[in-house]
């Protein structure tokens, strides 16, 4: 292997291992679709350089193949993701319908015990 084909190899890598983690950080799944082409393309360049079975190379590309179905299924999984996950995203400040139904939904229970319902104090 000449010098330019182990940087190449080490720079594969490090997008994999990057794309990886900023995936699992900010659980986007775009950053894990791009981990997948990461690791495909790690894989894919060690298969390549491997001289014959069972080299070290040769064993890169199978631990990368696992790898790409990893990353795969965790970006199916992260880009199916769950609508209650986070609490007023879909509110915009001028829709006064959606600010009714998430007061209704999240403080229904407070508002039973006092025996009121109000809007929040910030908007007239």
């Amino acid at each position: 292997m000449t010098q330019a084909q182990a940087i190449y190899m080490y720079l594969l890598m490090a997008m994999a291992l990057g794309m990886t983690a900023l995936g699992a950080t900010l659980k986007q799944g775009i950053l894990w679709w791009g981990a997948t082409g990461g690791w495909l393309l790690f894989g894919l360049y060690n298969y390549t350089l491997s001289a014959g079975p069972w080299d070290i190379f040769y064993g890169t590309f199978f631990i990368s193949m696992a790898m790409v179905m990893g990353t795969a299924l965790s970006a199916a999984r992260v880009g199916k993701g769950d609508k209650d996950d986070s609490v007023g995203d879909h509110i915009s400040e001028d829709n006064d319908d959606a600010m009714d139904e998430y007061w209704e939904r999240y403080h229904k229970t407070r508002d039973r015990v006092r025996g009121q319902k109000r809007r929040p104090s910030g908007r007239s």
